[in-house]
């Protein structure tokens, strides 16, 4: 992810898979990492700065500012300065043309390879009759850079019943 969002705008939604966020704001890949999107490239030219010219750019051309896609619309966030945007939830991606499927963002979108075919989640024994399901999502959560790796999760499910987990969708 381009650093200097890397903090302040990591609560951009996924443009076409509810409930995921796009770490790698900037990039093709929703991690980060990797060849860069139009808003990527854009900040690239700008030398790394946020400021009044690349906030005011619509970098993907779906008639949105960068700035008020990051929630950013008057152009006063500066990255470690402690101020803060006027939005920080219900922000979209200033890289990908907005709504995704609309015809003016298809060739945007297209252009730049970016794919929002989600992969269906298929699995037959969670419509077995008396099967419940659960949707909980994980925080993020750093890994250490070492082999192995152990980290544990509580989640709260409702009391008195036995509880087994025969399938889960990581996307």
């Amino acid at each position: 992810m381009l650093s200097i969002f890397s903090k302040q705008y990591s609560n951009v939604d996924h443009p076409c898979q509810p409930n995921v966020k796009w770490q790698g704001v900037g990039h093709l890949k929703k991690e980060g990492g990797g060849p860069r999107n139009p808003f990527g490239l854009d900040v690239a030219a700008n030398n790394m700065v946020w400021d009044t010219t690349l906030c005011q750019m619509d970098s993907d051309g779906d008639g949105m500012t960068n700035g008020y896609e990051l929630g950013d619309p008057n152009c006063v966030w500066v990255a470690g300065q402690g101020i803060t945007p006027e939005r920080v939830i219900d922000i979209t991606h200033p890289g990908i043309c907005d709504p995704f499927n609309a015809p003016q963002c298809y060739q945007a979108n297209t252009d730049f390879t970016i794919s929002c075919t989600s992969i269906q989640f298929n699995c037959p024994a969670t419509q077995d009759p008396g099967v419940t399901s659960y949707t909980y999502s994980l925080p993020p959560t750093p890994v250490p850079v070492k082999e192995t790796t152990y980290m544990c999760m509580v989640f709260d499910f409702p009391q008195g019943q036995d509880i087994h987990q025969i399938a889960y969708d990581y996307t």
